[in-house]
């Protein structure tokens, strides 16, 4: 998802990814051809195949292929100095008027011992 992701506010891309808490899953553990986080119903999959039967890549797992899924992270744009938490699986990626000031503070302060000095320090819209 990384190589479509862009920071909200300047356009920057790529954003820098920074993994707190990751879980590791082999294809028959969980991840099926068509998994995505916020839809596995395999009837009404996210990203289908096409009429040739290609699929989307990042979608495509060989047998006992591994994926790392972020639980817990940020995605950090280097420009502006923001940064977004992922939180469950989910990126929140909302515009700083939209975001709530004291639930950023304690994704910061229960990661504070993983996140780099400089978002802790100096990042936006909002630091320790």
């Amino acid at each position: 998802m990384l190589d479509i992701l862009a920071c909200p506010l300047d356009k920057n891309y790529p954003l820098e990814l920074i993994e707190l808490n990751v879980k590791e899953l082999e294809k028959e553990d969980k991840v099926k051809e068509n998994y995505h986080p916020l839809n596995n119903d395999e009837n009404n999959p996210i990203v289908k195949k096409n009429n040739n039967g290609e699929g989307n890549k990042a979608n495509e797992l060989k047998q006992n292929e591994k994926v790392i899924i972020v639980i817990d992270g940020i995605l950090y744009c280097k420009k502006c100095s923001r940064f977004y938490p992922i939180i469950d699986e989910i990126p929140i990626m909302l515009p700083d008027e939209l975001r709530e000031k004291e639930k950023d503070l304690q994704f910061l302060t229960k990661w504070k011992h993983s996140i780099p000095e400089e978002i802790l320090t100096n990042s936006n819209p909002w630091h320790l």
